[in-house]
């Protein structure tokens, strides 16, 4: 009766919950592989192959106890659009049921079959995403649970696949978005037939990266500019391989590792965090990924170097250091101009960015007090965004040491 259907690329944090948690309803799951052509400037040169994820997915899938559900395509797809098409078209049971590989499924049976004797098309899951094994954001007022309901279900014979692009949640040029078709809201079921948990800002730094990278350079090839390398205009073709003309691939790769999405932080004063209730079925692997996304976003700290670029801003993962009073060490390898470093505390009313310094420096060392915001309740979440102008504007890139002394 159901297809499910997984596109995939370096994504494996999540993958084996994401592939048991439709598992025990699908009958059998439809997995495409593979990187997109526009970002093959970007993954060839860091090592990365595009035709296909890295031995950790590929063991994961292996290893998955759903071999006999599986049917697996990979290959370099011209883009998002495509690689969907392709996928749905694969699926070949009466429903289509979509899940990335940072999502855990649960279908309400009793609305599925509402859903499956209706007269609509398209099926919505509930969609909290979370930050933490207990908390979920949200934009300040919103009824919804964090991100209004995901359509996820789709009847094939209702809906083909060019089709059912219109109702997903992509991040497209508008060029892709003119190939579109016009959604139809009246296929759309009413209610959700469930609820998802969006881990996506639970990955782990690692494959936080691979995402940062598609959202990071999925900008640049829209706008022909890159925001932290402001003298370079790539043009309107956009060509991404120019970057490593100024930084190269591994420098390239620490540099995001410092920001937002691959940390999975919502940079935004607007949202706040709420409670959302977990299924004691899953309450153990949500936990357990919480676990392994702080162990690793606060790695980098402990390594103590980082990367960054002159003008630009890296964010430092430091909520298991800080403690009243804390300072902060910063060593640069080549002296600058002029610094802004800000506290960033998470709580469940929302972000709050506290200064601890904005100035000259003069120097290749700058040391300054990490004040506490001005909030009673303890963050759940602690970082550090530093950014540093040199005087000269090459080279481009520096090295900076970050330590929390005491």
């Amino acid at each position: 009766m159901i297809s499910a259907c997984l596109l995939l690329y370096n994504d494996h944090d999540i993958l084996r919950a994401a592939l048991h948690s439709v598992g025990s309803f699908a009958d059998e799951i439809v997995v495409v592989d593979g990187a997109y052509e526009w970002l093959a400037p970007i993954l060839g040169p860091a090592g990365l192959p595009t035709d296909r994820s890295t031995d950790e997915c590929l063991d994961v899938l292996n290893g998955s106890g759903l071999a006999h559900k599986i049917r697996y395509f990979s290959g370099t797809w011209k883009n998002e659009l495509e690689k969907r098409a392709f996928a749905y078209d694969r699926c070949t049971r009466d429903l289509v049921h979509l899940v990335d590989a940072d999502e855990i499924h649960q279908l309400d049976e009793v609305e599925l079959r509402r859903f499956v004797q209706s007269a609509h098309a398209v099926g919505a899951l509930e969609a909290p995403l979370l930050a933490t094994d207990r908390l979920a954001s949200r934009r300040k007022g919103d009824p919804h649970l964090g991100l209004p309901p995901k359509p996820v279900l789709f009847k094939r014979a209702r809906v083909s696949a060019p089709e059912h692009l219109a109702y997903l949640w992509l991040v497209l040029r508008k060029s892709e978005e003119a190939e579109l078709s016009p959604k139809n809201a009246e296929l759309m079921h009413a209610a959700p037939l469930g609820r998802m948990l969006h881990l996506s800002n639970l990955r782990t730094l690692e494959t936080g990266l691979h995402r940062c990278r598609f959202y990071v350079f999925n900008w640049i090839r829209e706008h022909g500019t890159v925001p932290w390398l402001p003298e370079v205009d790539l043009g309107a073709d956009a060509e991404l391989q120019r970057v490593y003309q100024y930084v190269s691939p591994p420098d390239l790769d620490q540099f995001l590792r410092g920001n937002a999405v691959s940390l999975g932080l919502v940079d935004d004063p607007a949202v706040e965090y709420f409670d959302v209730a977990i299924d004691p079925t899953w309450g153990p692997t949500v936990r357990a990924a919480y676990e392994s996304f702080s162990r690793s976003v606060s790695a980098p700290l402990r390594r103590g170097s980082f990367f960054m670029l002159n003008g630009s801003t890296f964010i430092v993962d430091c909520s298991e250091r800080l403690a009243p009073g804390q300072r902060l060490a910063l060593t640069f390898d080549q002296p600058i101009a002029t610094a802004l470093v800000e506290r960033i505390s998470v709580f469940p009313g929302g972000l709050v960015r506290t200064r601890a310094f904005h100035g000259p420096v003069g120097a290749t060392e700058l040391h300054c007090e990490l004040p506490a915001p001005p909030v009673p309740e303890r963050p759940f979440r602690d970082l550090v965004s530093i950014s540093a102008w040199m005087s000269r504007s090459r080279p481009p890139a520096l090295h900076v040491g970050v330590a929390l002394p005491g």
